[in-house]
Formats: C-alpha cells, sequence, structure tokens
C-alpha cells in the first residue's frame, strides 16, 4: 500500500495477509512514515491501516492499493485469484479510527466513547476480579499513553505508559504491577490480562511472563459511577480501538490468566 503525492512524496507498506504481518515500511522524498497495522477481521477479511506524512505542503494526497507477488508489483496474477477492497477511509491524525461511512463528501463523527454502566460496573470496580482486553495497537505511534479502563486519572487497570510499558494503577496513583519491552506493543495485536484482589495483582500480556505484586490492598477502579474503555472521562482516547474485553468477578490464577493473554484465545 502506498500514499502519496503523485510525486516523489509519500510513504508506503507491505502486508502480507497470509502471515497477518506488516514490513517494508518506507518513506519517500519529503515523507514520513509512522506505523501500520494489520487486523484479521474473520471470514478471509483484514483491516489494514498506514500512517505517516506525504509532506508539509502538498494539498492533494493518493492512496494506492498493489497486488504484490514477492518480487514484483507489475505482474498479471493468476486467473481466479484476486483481491475485494472495502471501506477505504482516509483521515487526519496519528492512527485510522474506527470505520466511518461517507458518501461524496467527508464527515466529522464524535469520538468513540464507551463506558461500563450496571453488573459491569459492578464487576469492574470490586475488590477482587480478572479483566482481559484486546486491542491490535495498545500504544500509540506517536508515544501517548493509552487508558484501557479507567474510572480516574489515578484509577485504571490496565495502561500503556509513555515509558512503553503495560502498567496497573491503585487509586494513589501507585503502579502495583508493570510489564515491560515497549516496542512490541507499538504494533500488532495486544492481548492483557490482569487479575486483582486485596493480597495483590498479577499482570500479563501476549503469554508472556507474569508480573506480580504482594503489596497489601487491591488493584480497583473503586465505587465509580463511571468506568471507561478507551478513555477517560470522554476525553484521553486510546490511540487505536478495543477489540474485545471480558471481566471476571474472581481473580483468575497466574496460569489460566496467561493462557488467556494470547492473542484470540478463548475467554
Amino acid at each position: 500500500m502506498y500514499f502519496g503525492n503523485g510525486g516523489a512524496n509519500g510513504f508506503q507498506v507491505y502486508f502480507n495477509l497470509a502471515t497477518t504481518s506488516v514490513s517494508g515500511g518506507t518513506a519517500f522524498g519529503a515523507g514520513t512514515y509512522s506505523g501500520a497495522t494489520i487486523t484479521s477481521v474473520g471470514n478471509g477479511w483484514y483491516r489494514v491501516s498506514i500512517t505517516g506524512i506525504v509532506d508539509s505542503s502538498s494539498t492533494t494526497a493518493y492512496p494506492y492499493v498493489y497486488m504484490d507477488n514477492g518480487t514484483a508489483t507489475t505482474y498479471d496474477g493468476v486467473l481466479g485469484n484476486g483481491l475485494y477492497v472495502w471501506g477505504a477511509q482516509v483521515e487526519a491524525g496519528s492512527f485510522a479510527t474506527s470505520y466511518i461511512p461517507t458518501t461524496t463528501a467527508s464527515v466529522t463523527r464524535a469520538a468513540d466513547v464507551a463506558q461500563l454502566t450496571g453488573s459491569a460496573l459492578t464487576v469492574a470496580g470490586a475488590a477482587t476480579g480478572s479483566a482481559i482486553v484486546q486491542t491490535p495497537q495498545l500504544i500509540g505511534l506517536d508515544g501517548t499513553s493509552d487508558y484501557i479502563l479507567a474510572s480516574s486519572l489515578n484509577r485504571r487497570l490496565i495502561y500503556g505508559a509513555l515509558t512503553t510499558t503495560i502498567n496497573a494503577y491503585d487509586g494513589t496513583n501507585v503502579s502495583y504491577a508493570t510489564i515491560g519491552g515497549g516496542g512490541s506493543y507499538q504494533t500488532g495485536t495486544v492481548r492483557a490480562a490482569i487479575g486483582w484482589n486485596t493480597l495483590g495483582a498479577s499482570l500479563v500480556a501476549n503469554n508472556g511472563t507474569v508480573a506480580n505484586t504482594g503489596s497489601p490492598g487491591p488493584v480497583v477502579l473503586g465505587t465509580a459511577t463511571d468506568v471507561y474503555l478507551g478513555n477517560v472521562g470522554g476525553g484521553l482516547q486510546m490511540a487505536g480501538w478495543i477489540a474485545s474485553l471480558a471481566l471476571y468477578n474472581q481473580r483468575l490464577p497466574d496460569t489460566i490468566l496467561k493462557q488467556k493473554s494470547s492473542v484470540n484465545a478463548p475467554y
């Protein structure tokens, strides 16, 4: 996929649908390449995105989608094989948002803001519980922090920090559990899981090493009126979108949390 001004400036990347991988991100001329994502959405369809800057002065830009046989983009193809493209979207911003239906004119819609109410809110705010979330991109490509599940700035369960780690915080802004690595969370799908009770918390992502804390006191969202998913109070939206979320009214054992933190694992 290439996005450019029709001349020497732009950026491109290669998507491999067979392996669900991204490679060859490159900028041309005065262009800047920031990153790309690919996510399987089922039934042979994939959502792909590329982010960058064409240049600082162009007023026109063009997206191009090429089929590549591994060595060249100029080949005749194979009879019976092809590619469907649907839902094309160009928008200003450092990451691709959810699909915005349009016809002949551009539109602006409010940010996607989700919050928990009722029994889900009760489970999330309890002194004992577990939460598992899957997102195509946990830490913003622009280095911003991502509030995944939070009731306030100081109460957040899973949070992508500027330090490129995943943290769990309590109501006093103390990090109870941290897992790090950074770059591996900035592109590709991330599945993070946390369990908590009055004895502490366990945090794990992508079937990695479980981080434990034996600190007394629960990791909780508290008895808040609202708990927000992917934002805090309607602001500070995460740089991406959340594919799925599961809440449990018990602290799952570390072995189960680790298993369920594998991408696309059953909840």
